[in-house]
């Protein structure tokens, strides 16, 4: 898990690594939120993608897309 809590915003710079780490959490916690409002099955996309897979219609709400998705500070 990423940390960002403990840096000193005046001093500390972000790494590469660490931006590489970011992004990388970015990408994987919204393929996670995009699988999880859209797919009945599938999320791994380990077969092609059919339609079958995909809810005729979304109902509902995001639920905890934007917290799973803007956290970085755990």
């Amino acid at each position: 898990m990423i940390l960002l809590c403990n840096m000193n915003a005046t001093t500390d710079a972000l790494s590469p690594e660490l931006l590489r780490q970011m992004d990388a959490y970015w990408r994987a916690a919204n393929y996670l939120s995009v699988g999880q409002i859209y797919l009945y099955d599938n999320p791994l996309l380990r077969e092609p993608l059919k339609l079958s897979h995909v809810k005729p219609l979304v109902v509902g709400h995001w639920g905890t897309t934007p917290g799973r998705t803007s956290s970085m500070c755990i």
